[in-house]
């Protein structure tokens, strides 16, 4: 009786033990996958940062002729539109989605994704731009006699980027200022 009780409480034990350890080795795992996930968007984030800070180092060194402030921001809308800007980089992100709620606390998701929202307001802005400068070319074309060497317009075309330049030059300038101001909401550091 004394064995079978000593047998009884050995496999209780030992299925304890074995139930620990697999608890144990799972928490362990979880807490990898966090900080792998965590440090991959966090370092994706670095990348959208870095590029986006060029890009605003590139707009400040343009030489504007133009006294007017209107005519400056147009410049500046059109070096938003001929900028060669690549895809802002997504894949990290976009992977980690379901990790994001593991890794993440609940205020850094939330500042992830209004991280990458601006992003995309920011790309919205310049393809809206990019549109209302084609517009804009194909107005002036359409509007445009040609007589021998001469030309000139049988119409006043519409002018859509001119009438957004200022405007979209603004929010985009806006945008890019508070991530660049925010920085990494993974981070403390902040590039400026």
């Amino acid at each position: 009786m004394t064995e079978a009780l000593f047998t009884l409480l050995g496999t209780i034990l030992g299925f304890i033990l074995s139930e620990f350890s697999t608890w144990r080795r799972e928490s362990r795992n979880e807490t990898r996958q966090a900080k792998a996930t965590r440090t991959i968007v966090s370092l994706e984030i670095d990348l959208n940062l870095e590029f986006l800070k060029e890009f605003i180092e590139q707009a400040n060194k343009i030489n504007l002729v133009d006294s007017d402030i209107q005519g400056r921001k147009k410049a500046l809308a059109r070096f938003f539109t001929e900028f060669p800007f690549p895809n802002w980089s997504r894949e990290a992100f976009t992977s980690q989605l379901s990790s994001l709620p593991h890794a993440l606390s609940e205020q850094e998701v939330v500042k992830v994704f209004q991280f990458y929202d601006r992003l995309q307001r920011i790309d919205i802005i310049r393809n809206d731009l990019i549109a209302a400068l084609e517009l804009q070319k194909t107005e002036l074309e359409a509007a445009t006699i040609s007589k021998g060497y001469y030309s000139q317009l049988a119409y006043i075309p519409n002018e859509p980027f001119n009438d957004k330049a200022s405007n979209y030059w603004d929010q985009g300038k806006s945008l890019a200022a508070q991530l660049l101001a925010k920085g990494n909401p993974l981070r403390i550091k902040k590039l400026n």
